[in-house]
């Protein structure tokens, strides 16, 4: 794969563009009555796409809201973010507070209905921090508690430590 990016689907893929570069500073990369590509000035790699409803790149697409996505931006500091956020009248589903994972965080709705996750790092609850174990460069797993099934999520691995 060389590349991979959310396209989200409005009536005014420009107005709601602009929500994004307000609250995130991205930019816009390309325009057009139908689409329009979003990114970031110092990471070629951070984009999102906007499609206009009922063009026919979306056509048969359900463009009700969208409960099953949660767009997650890391920001460097969430309460600077959420402040400005409601400076410009974001939709506030949860105000910022402490995840035991590490992240404080902030839940909000663009103005089509996407549920947004902003957050910024935090100290982690060491209670947490203590089930989290290293399975393999770059592979990580938490403990599941004691009455819980075995997690299969890196069966498909193998970690033989001793491997590069």
């Amino acid at each position: 794969m060389r590349r991979m990016f959310a396209n989200l689907i409005a009536k005014h893929p420009v107005e709601a563009a602009s929500f994004y570069q307000k609250l995130f500073g991205l930019q816009i990369r390309f325009c057009s009555d139908w689409f329009v590509q979003l990114g970031s000035l110092n990471n070629e790699w951070l984009e999102l796409g906007i499609l206009r409803e009922g063009h026919e790149d979306s056509v048969n697409l359900d463009t009700g809201p969208t409960p099953h996505i949660m767009l997650t931006f890391v920001v460097d500091d969430i309460d600077v973010w959420f402040a400005k956020a409601v400076k410009h009248g974001v939709d506030v589903v949860e105000e910022p507070r402490n995840m035991f994972y590490g992240q404080r965080r902030a839940l909000v709705r663009d103005p089509i209905g996407t549920l947004l996750d902003v957050s910024s790092e935090c100290p982690p609850d060491p209670r947490w921090r203590k089930r989290i174990k290293r399975v393999r460069e770059g592979y990580f797993v938490e403990e599941p508690p004691p009455d819980y099934p075995p997690l299969p999520l890196f069966d498909h691995l193998d970690l033989d430590e001793s491997k590069p």
